[in-house]
């Protein structure tokens, strides 16, 4: 016990001596613990009990000490409980101190959990535990943290938060819950692939199992007794096996867990304010949560009956309709994930893949029949739910996203029909619409969206936009008016009889912590998980893209228009994001609101306006909440996140990339207590490191301090950097991130790979001008032509473009996108005849300047400067004047130049991109040029050579290091005045050179004699010399 210091409480520890045996006790300021060993189990554990001050200069005083306990003890299950009077992030501390919570703090306590390499036991009950009296405000404060060894010996571990009586803090209890849930359902393991005996075992029970029927029938019931033999087999094979992959499988889900949250591994399914653990209770509630939220209220829907929409081409029909053969069917099968999780029939596509002779034959007839009655057998399309959840600490199940795991029978017909219907949708569907069509991709509606409200800023104008939120918007689409909205594009009634059969065919079961719930039929609502949902949902959201066409053609609403083309912004749509963009009227507001209502019985999609949030550009603040309070929603403004983009932010600040350097901070936070190789800090780096910011630096232009703090980060984190140690960065961060040929590790230069990644943003304009974000950008700065947009206004152009167009080299003399491409001549309608170089390094003007001066014809393209003659193409120029003799010849100089290029009829100009073979622009080919240093030696062969070794990437690393001179050898340490005795400075073997890479590797005596001897053993030849 510690007593209480004026307000501040005291410490009090309680313990049953019959499961604990104290055999120590310690305490400090704000902790006291108890060391002892928990009988049932024999083992030593060590329990810190918490009451941290409020003062930020003590908590660290409390978490160094603590830190220094840890260091000392051997214990490996320990345990930390209490007050620790901080937040692990901003969203755990609400109405106190004006909900300002410091960012140095946080970052300091998520410092010291994970130098401690604790973890937080999973928490249900409640996400708050302190409350004010008045409840206004409230704090996460109290938690419980465990090593992560605590798991192995109590792996249901959960911190269950209890109702607050006497006090404003919850108490919380830490209990261990082991249930059982039932038997798992059969899953295949990739590792019986290796085992000799499978292979024949799985071709004689397939081709043994004689079925009839229908083929999917067939397959399904082969499918079922194949299950049966591999249990038998697997369990008479290796008892053991199951149990191995069990503890690994804890193992790595301990070291894996998402920010202390977990993935139902305890029950937390919250009904009337009563938690329950009953297996049978929590399936039965579960199973009912999810058959309501896909159970259809059948009444007689509206229907959209006075809207226009585009129709596929009869071409097009036939597409979708024709025969389905063996190569389409192994394109999907080998288009599939070889070993994603799969749905209730076990069998991975890796096991399909495997034995793609032995089971082809049943398929394909499957398939065949399919197209023949679009009917799907009872079972083929069962689908598995599994939840993933949300938010951190999830409290009910409306905390977590369904996703569904279809079979793989049903997946490879879903694969067929989706590839067949993503064609044609770009024919049907509004190009305001973004998602998952080719050529089509979620940031272009930030640039049209960002692209517009800069406009109205710069212009001064106002405008007004309104951020929807739908409820569970795939779960409720009804799908009567999805098969209308078929009918309504022209779709052949055939391919809406297979849509309505892979609908109608659904049965779903729940996995609760990996045992299913009872199945139950779904009569509304898409699976996230099938590969056909996607596509069908952007056909059920273009009925409300054509409700918005048909308000602005009848002035009903009217959008905000952009640039000399006046292209009008209205409606913008990435799957169920949506935003309305429109001028600032009461009328647009109510045709906003009444839309929405009407599309929700029509479609099923309902509108949470409590999550939906409304703004404004030069209006009024009085004026916004009006609107806001006609339509329900909260009141927002800029920035605001807009698909994962700080839309009107300015990139410039610091303040845009908090988030990107909170993820990074996230994740070194769960990889210091890793025991990290260099070698291992090298493949986290290029794998998640360098990913993190890609879709930020797709859209945004990294300022100099960004890039230098993330620069930072990552070489602390290379070299093995700590607040507790410093480490020395051996080699150059420039070095560091060049290619490997050229003596780098390949680890990318994020400002470069910047640069790189906004340079495509010019390409898909030029070769995308009919879609709409490129509609906007030319009628704002290229009216009509996509290569006029090379050069900007300050005044006008957007921060987002100004970046564009300087990473492409707009601002300086290395034009470096310029020279990496080609122009080649379709009809010459997108290149100007003068202006552009498309004759070479340099333009056509720079080259004859005094024939462009007397050209009537400076700003025509190609096209207009000549005319077909039959099957010829024929010049013809227009002067101002007559040529002087000198002016002649150079104009029959010209010609020679043109006469080397041939126009060609009814094809588009493009350009070719001359760092890929294909003359297609990649960022890899765009980053590599940039970074190159475009000189080969033979240090650089030496370089090329040891990366193609087969070795461990450890002892790449170790000679790489080697070769650069980068080990810490005594020579090193003292050029980076590392203060040595002369006695120490000497070879470790031979004590007669001063400790040299060459030396050491080379010449040291000792050295050679023991490497001459390994060779004679190893009977190899080896010269030191």
């Amino acid at each position: 016990m510690t007593p209480a210091i004026n307000k501040a409480g005291g410490l009090l520890c309680l313990w049953s001596k019959a499961k604990l045996e104290v055999t120590d006790h310690f305490q400090g300021s704000g902790y006291l613990g108890l060391e002892g060993t928990w009988k049932e189990k024999g083992i030593q554990i060590l329990i810190v009990n918490i009451y941290a001050p409020c003062e930020f200069s003590q908590k660290r005083q409390l978490w160094g000490q603590l830190k220094e306990k840890r260091e000392r003890s051997n214990i490996k299950w320990w345990c930390l409980m209490g007050d620790f009077n901080s937040v692990r992030k901003v969203t755990e501390r609400v109405g106190v101190n004006g909900g300002n919570v410091g960012a140095v703090e946080i970052g300091d306590f998520n410092n010291f959990i994970s130098d401690l390499g604790i973890v937080e036991v999973p928490l249900i009950g409640r996400s708050f535990t302190w409350y004010r009296p008045n409840g206004r405000a409230k704090s996460r404060i109290d938690r419980i943290f465990v090593s992560r060894d605590w798991f192995d010996q109590w792996p249901g571990s959960i911190q269950m938060v209890l109702d607050r009586n006497i006090s404003d803090h919850c108490p919380i209890l830490l209990k261990n819950v082991e249930v059982d849930w039932g038997p798992k359902p059969f899953r295949f393991l990739d590792c019986w692939l290796h085992d000799k005996d499978f292979r024949p075992l799985v071709e004689k029970t397939w081709e043994e199992t004689n079925v009839h029927g229908w083929g999917a029938f067939v397959v399904k019931e082969k499918l079922k007794q194949l299950k049966i033999t591999l249990r038998d087999w697997h369990a008479r094979k290796s008892d053991d096996l199951e149990t191995q992959h069990k503890v690994i499988s804890n193992k790595m889900n301990d070291l894996d867990k998402k920010e202390e949250s977990s993935e139902l591994t305890m029950e937390e399914i919250l009904l009337k304010r009563e938690w329950m653990d009953d297996p049978k209770q929590v399936k039965l509630q579960v199973k009912k949560f999810f058959h309501n939220r896909f159970m259809e209220q059948h009444w007689e829907r509206p229907l959209i009956e006075g809207v226009q929409f585009k129709q596929i081409s009869d071409r097009e029909k036939c597409q979708l309709t024709a025969d389905i053969d063996l190569e389409e069917i192994k394109m999907a099968v080998w288009d599939c994930d070889s070993s994603k999780s799969p749905g209730p029939d076990g069998f991975n596509f890796k096991f399909i893949k495997s034995f793609w002779e032995t089971v082809k034959e049943d398929i394909v007839r499957m398939m065949k029949e399919f197209h023949a009655n679009g009917k799907l057998p009872k079972g083929t399309n069962s689908t598995f739910i599994t939840l993933i959840p949300k938010v951190d600490d999830p409290q009910s199940l409306g905390d977590y996203r369904p996703i569904s795991l279809v079979g793989c029978l049903y997946k490879i017909l879903a694969k067929i029909l989706a590839n067949r219907l993503k064609k044609v949708l770009p024919s049907v569907i509004d190009d305001r619409q973004s998602a998952f069509l080719e050529g089509r991709n979620l940031l272009q509606s930030v640039v049209i969206a960002n692209e517009t409200l800069d406009e109205v800023k710069k212009e001064k104008k106002s405008c007004i936009f309104f951020k929807v939120d739908y409820e569970k918007a795939y779960d409720s689409v009804n799908w009567e008016f999805l098969l209308y909205m078929l009918r309504r594009l022209g779709f052949d009634p055939k391919w809406i009889q297979w849509i309505r059969a892979c609908l109608e065919s659904a049965h779903v079961s729940v996995l609760i912590n990996g045992n299913p719930s009872e199945e139950f039929k779904m009569n509304r609502g898409l699976r996230q998980g099938d590969p056909l949902s996607p596509f069908l949902f952007t056909i059920v959201v273009e009925g409300l893209t054509g409700l918005m066409r048909e308000a602005s053609r009848k002035n009903l609403f009217t959008g905000v228009k952009v640039g000399e083309k006046k292209v009008e912004v209205s409606i913008l749509q990435y799957a169920d994001d949506t935003i309305f963009i429109g001028e600032a009227t009461i009328q647009n507001v109510i045709t906003m609101k009444s839309i929405l209502r009407c599309f929700e019985p029509v479609a099923g999609l309902k509108v949470n306006f409590f999550k939906s949030s409304f703004g404004g550009i030069g209006v009024e603040r009085n004026t916004i909440e009006g609107f806001a309070h006609l339509l329900n929603c909260s009141v927002t403004q800029l920035p605001f996140n807009y698909l994962g983009i700080p839309l009107g932010a300015d990139p410039r600040r610091i303040e845009t990339w908090r988030p990107i350097i909170s993820k990074y901070n996230k994740k070194l936070a769960k990889w210091k207590h890793k025991s990290l190789s260099m070698a291992g800090r090298v493949c986290l780096i290029n794998s998640v490191l360098t990913s993190l910011p890609l879709f930020y630096f797709s859209f945004f232009r990294a300022p100099k301090t960004v890039v230098k703090q993330i620069v930072s980060i990552q070489r602390k984190f290379l070299w093995g950097y700590s607040e507790d140690i410093r480490k020395i960065a051996w080699v150059r961060w420039e070095k560091v991130t060049r290619p490997k040929e050229e003596g780098g590790l390949g680890i990318k230069n994020i400002a470069t790979f910047n640069v790189a990644l906004l340079a495509k943003w010019r390409w898909n304009l030029f070769h995308n001008p009919d879609s709409m974000w490129a509609r906007v950008l030319l009628s704002k700065y290229g009216v009509d032509r996509p290569n006029l947009c090379t050069s900007y206004n300050k005044t006008k152009a957007s921060i987002w473009w100004r970046d564009v167009l300087k990473a492409c080299g707009a601002d300086n003399e290395d034009k470096w996108f310029d020279k990496s491409k080609d122009w080649k001549m379709g009809e010459g309608k997108q290149t100007l005849f003068w202006l552009d170089r498309w004759t070479g390094e340099e333009c056509l003007a720079v080259l004859y300047p005094r024939l462009f001066l007397i050209s009537e014809q400076k700003q025509d393209t190609v096209h207009k400067m000549g005319q077909w003659v039959d099957d010829t193409w024929v010049w013809e120029f227009r002067w101002r004047r007559e040529r002087f003799d000198w002016e002649a010849n150079q104009i029959l100089t010209l010609h020679q130049i043109l006469n080397t290029f041939s126009m060609k009829k009814l094809k588009n100009d493009y350009w070719y991109w001359k760092l890929e073979p294909s003359g297609e622009f990649s960022v890899k080919s765009a980053y590599k040029f940039l970074t190159s240093q475009r000189s080969t030696n033979e240090r650089q062969k030496l370089f090329v050579c040891m990366w193609k070794l087969h070795v461990p990437l450890k002892v790449s690393l170790f000679v790489w290091r080697l070769l650069i001179n980068a080990l810490p050898t005594k020579e090193n340490l003292l050029r980076r005045n590392i203060q040595l005795e002369p006695q120490n400075r000497l070879c470790v073997f031979c004590r007669a050179s001063l400790e040299t890479a060459s030396h050491l590797f080379c010449t040291c005596s000792k050295v050679v004699t023991y490497m001459e001897s390994m060779a004679y053993l190893a009977e190899l030849s080896c010269s030191l010399a």
